[in-house]
């Protein structure tokens, strides 16, 4: 009786695991993630330089790790942070090709209602090219 327990138990869980597997969260995921965010705190200081650089290295770096989806979604945050200073700086094709990169990503990608109106134009221009 206690043998067919287990085994009911062992097979309840791999069939829990094929229905709902388990998303890993790799220390080098959580590490550029918390990067970004540090980044887009930078962004709303006006350190919008500092922003850009960092933003186009950790993107290298999230190219850079297994394909998944979170890995796609950090190469986004990545495009945006940068796009979004790239426009701060005056650096209008720069921020268009990021804008473009991430919307080919991700094509239902919009911005936050809260984003300024110049980085919006952009993004909205990107959103023409990237069709």
């Amino acid at each position: 009786m206690m043998q067919a327990r287990c085994r009911f138990g062992a097979l309840l869980c791999a069939a829990l695991l094929v229905a709902f597997p388990v998303r890993a969260i790799t220390p080098e995921l959580a590490r550029i993630s918390l990067e970004l965010g540090q980044l887009e705190a930078l962004l709303g200081r006006a350190h919008f330089r500092e922003a850009a650089e960092k933003a186009l290295l950790l993107r290298g770096q999230a190219l850079a790790l297994p394909a998944s989806g979170d890995a796609r979604r950090l190469v986004v945050r990545a495009e945006l942070v940068a796009g979004s200073a790239a426009v701060a700086l005056g650096q209008s094709a720069v921020a268009r090709d990021c804008f473009v990169r991430a919307l080919r990503l991700e094509p239902w990608l919009d911005l936050d209602p809260g984003a300024p109106p110049k980085v919006r134009r952009s993004f909205d221009a990107a959103k023409e090219l990237a069709r």
